[in-house]
């Protein structure tokens, strides 16, 4: 069974301006499917593609290129982790802890 839901990004926390459908709002939201029967490495892996379509900007929004590959990674990171935290799915956040931040995987290693 696949479940639908939201994901909010807080833009103007991001520090970043730009013109579009992020800028025309504080905040907007980007719609994840999450199916639990998967497993949370493929459903991580869909969630990442899932927030880099929804932080995508056109080339014509920003004037600086570093500027728009700055807020896309900014973007992407945050709507992933909150996509992965409205799932509430220990594995698929332990998972995500992991991928974030290396030194989590190495002291999961240690516990084992």
């Amino acid at each position: 069974m696949s479940t639908t839901f939201k994901a909010i990004l807080a833009a103007a926390a991001l520090g970043f301006v730009t013109a579009g459908a992020a800028s025309a709002d504080p905040s907007f939201e980007a719609a994840f499917t999450y199916n639990p029967d998967l497993s949370p490495e493929a459903t991580y892996t869909s969630f990442e593609r899932q927030a880099r379509k929804a932080c995508r900007v056109g080339k014509r929004s920003v004037v600086d290129l570093g500027v728009k590959a700055k807020y896309e990674r900014a973007c992407q990171a945050e709507l992933l982790s909150n996509a992965v935290a409205a799932t509430k799915n220990p594995s698929l956040i332990s998972l995500h802890s992991v991928r974030t931040d290396p030194q989590a995987g190495s002291v999961m290693a240690s516990l084992k």
